[in-house]
């Protein structure tokens, strides 16, 4: 798996030019594209599109959002990664393979707008490779839906590569998910359930999921997070009353989940700079 940061052009100040969509295809062009805060990262052979906030610095945390199986652009999480920027903590938002930002900058690869496949190999790929560059020594994945699908993936089948993971509205069981939404339950994707018998014992994982939700029903993370419990592993699960599939990465109750793991790992979480 090789990673690199073109450590020099990503800290050089830039200007976007346009909002059509762009794909880099080989390392240098990832490389050459690097801004401010806007980063592309090569990994997995493959060019992956970053928000990242914060600086490198020994021993820091690291919070890395992935977003849901959209139509539109999917860097609606990075307000959510820069509220957990701070002394010591890192926010980022991955644009996973298949989907843009609202610059037009793109991923390669294929997407899931009908929750087809969450491969995780691009995603492990550039969170290792933000971990190396901002030096984190703690790593959290947070994500919604289906985002939150590959986070449940990532944690169990590259263990030690994250330590914790706040999975909001997820279809933690893909082929149970499949079936209720009417997709058929065969499906070659990878599911989070496959991987609760082979999870690091000291993983923590929060489930959060509205009891309104028709998309993710609550069922599929409760049974998630069952079975990594008779596995003696960290895990709960929050039913939030009322609550439907949309913007539960915004709720209180998410947020509070982020802050609380980064209070029990002793870290400071950063006061938040604004709400939604």
């Amino acid at each position: 798996m090789r990673s690199s940061i073109a450590l020099s052009v990503f800290l050089a100040a830039s200007v976007l030019a346009g909002c059509q969509t762009t794909t880099a295809t080989t390392e240098e062009s990832c490389d050459a594209y690097n801004k401010k805060r806007h980063l592309r990262i090569w990994a997995n052979n493959q060019c992956m599109v970053i928000r990242a906030y914060g600086k490198p610095a020994a021993g820091n945390a690291m919070v890395v959002f992935l977003h849901g199986d959209t139509k539109v652009v999917a860097d609606y999480m990075s307000g959510s990664a820069r509220q957990f920027r701070g002394k010591g903590v890192v926010g980022a938002a991955l644009i996973r393979p298949g989907y843009s930002d609202s610059y037009g900058d793109f991923t390669p690869g294929r997407n899931n707008t009908r929750g087809g496949h969450y491969g995780s190999e691009g995603e492990a790929a550039a969170i290792k490779a933000l971990k190396d560059h901002y030096k984190a020594d703690y790593v959290i994945l947070a994500g919604r839906s289906g985002g939150s699908a590959v986070a449940g993936v990532i944690i169990g089948k590259y263990p030690g590569l994250v330590d914790a993971v706040v999975l909001g509205a997820c279809p933690c069981n893909v082929g149970e998910w499949r079936s209720y939404r009417g997709w058929g339950g065969y499906n070659l994707s990878p599911s989070p359930h496959e991987f609760a018998g082979s999870m690091a014992k000291n993983a923590k994982i929060v489930a959060i999921t509205g009891s309104n939700d028709k998309n993710t029903p609550p069922i599929l993370a409760k049974g998630y997070v069952n079975d990594l419990k008779e596995n003696g592993v960290d895990a709960t699960f929050i039913e939030l009353p009322g609550e439907g599939h949309s913007s539960i990465e915004n709720t209180s109750e998410y947020l509070k989940a982020i802050d609380e793991i980064l209070k029990a790992a002793g870290r400071v979480p950063p006061p938040r700079k604004f709400v939604f």
